[in-house]
């Protein structure tokens, strides 16, 4: 199926020679496209990387950030549907993973659920956020999200640099914020959650709650390492979403 104008601006699937099945990829707070991209080489040649390009953020850097997860869903909803004309799974990194989660459940609701739903480093949804963040004055603000491992120490070291980044970051985790989960029917998919051990924002409880969601099998996997541990992981970690189309 070709891919309309709108999808484009959002999602460049990396061309894969007989690709039979696709894998929506969104990023972290702040986090763009680009954080996926070198996944394609890796992924089996049967999956197509679909990563997921928000506003606020790289080439999409000149247009305004949504802060709430309502408005985000009802401009995604086009934007997905042209590409589902083959088998997909979602994944989620951090935030990533509360927008899949909520794009899930409306695809199942429109009758296209995917094969299955991978969360990553981020609470279950219908548990509340233990920190607020987006309020925070600004040095407060970078060094909690420092904290996390996620910035490169030369884009912390650049205060330009940086100064452009912060309202992607403090709009995505407004989002998260404002979001409260509408209780509803579980997911008829299987749902999968991973983290790292040494996450010191989302335990393995937090994790494990993701099972309240499932409804076709739960499965969790704990890396080593921090909230960003799929980046050392990462073989391991696309071992796992590929299962998801066995």
């Amino acid at each position: 199926m070709a891919q309309s104008s709108l999808s484009s601006r959002w999602i460049s699937p990396v061309p894969a020679r007989g690709a039979r099945a696709r894998l929506f990829c969104f990023a972290h707070a702040g986090g763009g496209a680009s954080f996926f991209r070198p996944w394609a080489a890796a992924l089996p040649d049967h999956i197509e990387l679909c990563a997921v390009q928000l506003p606020g953020r790289e080439q999409r850097f000149a247009e305004p950030c949504f802060e709430a997860l309502d408005p985000l869903l009802d401009a995604l909803m086009p934007v997905v549907t042209p590409l589902l004309d083959r088998p997909f799974a979602l994944f989620g990194h951090s935030l990533g993973a509360l927008v899949a989660f909520e794009l899930a459940r409306r695809l199942e609701a429109a009758g296209t659920p995917p094969r299955g739903l991978v969360a990553s480093a981020f609470r279950a949804p219908h548990l509340p956020a233990e920190r607020l963040l987006s309020g925070l004055p600004e040095r407060e603000f970078v060094a909690e999200i420092a904290g996390l491992g996620g910035m490169p120490g030369e884009l912390l070291g650049d205060a330009e640099l940086l100064e452009t980044i912060l309202p992607a970051l403090r709009g995505d985790f407004a989002m998260a914020e404002r979001y409260r989960f509408a209780p509803g029917p579980r997911l008829t998919v299987p749902v999968a959650a991973m983290g790292g051990g040494a996450d010191p924002w989302v335990s393995p409880a937090a994790l494990g709650g993701w099972a309240t969601h499932a409804g076709a099998g739960f499965r969790l996997r704990l890396f080593r390492g921090g909230h960003f541990y799929l980046v050392e992981e990462r073989n391991a970690v696309i071992a796992e979403l590929a299962r998801m189309f066995s």
